[in-house]
């Protein structure tokens, strides 16, 4: 209440500064003070959930009740328009039914269809419930006119006993509504499509009880904006900001107008850098606190953080944006509009308008260019002149768009208000965005997998994720094999051209593969290779094409090593080592030794003993060992294998 009452202050303040400076007119601000009676049209059906009754937005524990959220956001809106928008519930209008869609004629959904495939839906997205894809989804075409018609909103309308409509529902009913739309003889598009109706000019707002109050606020907010625009014109802040009109100013913010922001708009503070970056700690310039002294715009810039609205608060935002509408009284006579911005917001300008004397066929337009998509509603400014006089979006007309986003033809449609009648249709081309220039995910290098490797890649358009097969569609070459591979993103519907993405595939480290054992092996006195079977999960790789094999030590009685080492595809060495055991000398053949004479002495017969056509060598590969070898008889020769060789063999000669 302090800090109302200190706003009230500097308003007051500045009003008696700026005096001499600008001549008001002395019309007050006819909404202050005022109540706008609301009809709620809830729907809110009942479920029988386990033989208990409840009704919909009981069947979630997060979503809210909607009769709590209406009464939270008028009391916010009194709040934050300092009493220019007061509300009051006047009629409230319970229906124990699904949302109907003009479309089919009815309701997408039963109750009982209903509640199945949430059920369904909260389980299979492990309670991502909004993401599920066996949703009905028949968009925006939710039907307006049957329940404004069925419940005599348009009577109620024009007797003033109703002044605005707020419906409640819940989520994915398989019918969208739109968030605010104008109806009335001067409909025009506010975040919603308009609805032409010989009534008194009305917004419905179109509130879920999934979300809270700060939606509800950006609801409000587009509203606002919307108003704005069509009053302003679309903001263009391309242009020295001494060029900006006053709703430019208001919603600049730094990223479009560097140390020149204002307050923003609902989607940008004045120091974001993308949608809904209210909570940017980034400090910046703006002169946003010289709204809350408007007309008084002369005051210098001041730093700012998010701090200042919420630090990322989105309630919080809201209403600081709010809290800086101009609000004070009288018309502004250098620009023509209400010092009191609220009476735009409330429609109170509308309703009371003057009658149109001109057609707007005999006014002048200038050209509007052909616009590349954006993913966004591209809605070019228009300038309308009338002989040398540039008449004023909506004082003299308003701007209304159809098929202004995805490509192919856009329209506009300038249509006469107040002094002005009829319309005029222009046309534009929206050309799709060459892909090359979006953003990509990074693709890091992959190992070889003897498979076609194909990574998936996300493609962004500003915050948007673009759809595979939508938007574009991929497609990949040289991608099984060691070296470069190529993944090709070709834009499709929205999108145009080419992007070609290059990312590595190396060779596979061979020592992580599969190798058949390899056995002991007996000595043979040659090279001893056994062959090794390499396999990468279930392919047998091929030797020479996918790696080579060396070996060492692998002749003598000892550790041998086969060495295989990667080629192609793969790389790095995979060692494996195996035992060369001794041969048995008791396997060898032996020179037979004849009859020996005797001699009294010692007899150390020749012997020759040979493994195929080796000959050993005695003392090397075996010790010769003579007994009972001087008298006369039978005498041996024992034999013990050394080295390559192992055992023992038993010799026998006669002496006589």
């Amino acid at each position: 209440m302090k800090r109302l009452k200190k706003i009230s202050a500097l308003i007051l303040t500045a009003i008696i500064a700026v005096t001499a400076m600008l001549c008001f007119s002395a019309m007050t601000a006819s909404a202050a003070g005022k109540t706008y009676n609301v009809m709620i049209i809830n729907f809110d059906p009942k479920f029988n959930v386990n033989g208990k009754t409840v009704k919909q937005h009981e069947l979630l524990s997060n979503w809210n009740n909607p009769y709590t959220l209406a009464d939270q956001f008028a009391k916010d809106l009194s709040e934050i328009s300092y009493n220019n928008v007061n509300y009051k519930i006047a009629e409230k209008i319970e229906l124990n039914e699904m949302p109907r869609s003009t479309a089919i004629e009815k309701a997408p959904y039963t109750t009982a269809e209903y509640y199945k495939t949430l059920m369904t839906a909260i389980k299979k997205t492990d309670g991502a419930y909004w993401n599920y894809d066996g949703w009905k989804d028949y968009g925006f075409t939710f039907d307006y006119d049957y329940y404004f018609t069925e419940y005599k909103v348009y009577d109620k309308v024009n007797s003033k006993k109703i002044d605005e409509v707020w419906f409640f529902g819940g989520p994915v009913t398989g019918v969208t509504m739109y968030e605010t739309i104008m109806v009335g003889k001067d409909a025009f598009w506010v975040n919603g499509s308009p609805m032409k109706k010989n009534c008194r000019n009305f917004v419905a707002y179109g509130f879920n009880y999934e979300r809270g109050v700060g939606e509800m606020l950006e609801d409000a907010g587009h509203r606002q904006e919307s108003i704005m625009n069509n009053l302003f014109g679309e903001p263009n802040y391309n242009k020295d900001y001494s060029k900006y009109n006053e709703w430019e100013k208001f919603t600049a913010y730094d990223k479009v107008a560097p140390g020149k922001a204002g307050v923003g708009n609902v989607h940008f503070a004045p120091n974001s850098t993308s949608d809904y970056d209210w909570g940017n700690p980034k400090s910046v310039s703006s002169y946003c606190a010289n709204w809350l002294n408007y007309p008084n715009l002369s005051g210098a810039a001041k730093k700012y953080t998010c701090a200042e609205w919420g630090n990322g608060d989105i309630r919080l935002h809201h209403k600081w944006w709010f809290r800086h509408i101009p609000h004070a009284a009288g018309k502004n006579v250098k620009t023509g509009f209400y010092n009191n911005w609220w009476i735009y917001f409330t429609l109170d300008y509308l309703n009371s308008p003057p009658s149109a004397k001109y057609h707007i066929g005999t006014c002048s337009f200038s050209s509007v260019a052909n616009a590349t998509f954006t993913g966004s509603a591209i809605k070019p400014a228009v300038t309308v002149k009338h002989g040398t006089k540039t008449l004023k979006a909506g004082t003299d007309y308003t701007v209304s768009y159809t098929n202004n986003i995805n490509a192919g033809t856009a329209t506009v449609t300038i249509t006469g208000k107040g002094n002005y009648t009829g319309k005029k249709v222009i046309k534009f081309k929206i050309l799709p965005r060459d892909i090359s220039g979006l953003s990509y995910s990074a693709i890091s290098n992959r190992k070889y997998t003897g498979k076609q490797i194909k990574p998936a890649v996300t493609v962004k358009h500003g915050t948007k994720t673009l759809k595979a097969g939508t938007d574009y569609t991929v497609s990949y070459t040289n991608n099984i094999n060691a070296g470069t591979a190529t993944v090709t993103i070709t834009g499709k519907g929205n999108y145009t051209g080419k992007k070609v993405i290059k990312f590595k595939i190396l060779p596979r480290d061979i020592s992580g593969l599969s190798y058949s054992a390899i056995s002991n092996r007996k000595y043979t006195g040659k090279q001893i290779k056994p062959a090794v079977t390499v396999k990468h999960g279930t392919k047998t790789l091929k030797a020479g094409t996918d790696y080579t094999v060396s070996y060492t030590n692998n002749i003598n009685v000892g550790t041998a090593t086969v060495t295989i080492t990667g080629k192609g595809n793969y790389t790095g060495k995979k060692v494996i080592k195996f035992r060369i055991l001794p041969r048995d000398i008791s396997g060898l053949s032996y020179s037979a030794i004849p009859n020996q004479k005797y001699t009294g002495k010692p007899i150390k017969p020749a012997l020759v003993v040979k493994y195929g056509s080796i000959t050993l060598k005695e003392g090397v590969d075996y010790t010769y060992n003579p007994a009972n070898n001087t008298a006369k008889g039978k005498a041996i020769i024992m034999l013990v294998g050394h080295g390559n060789y192992t055992g023992s063999k038993s010799v026998f000669f006669n002496i006589v």
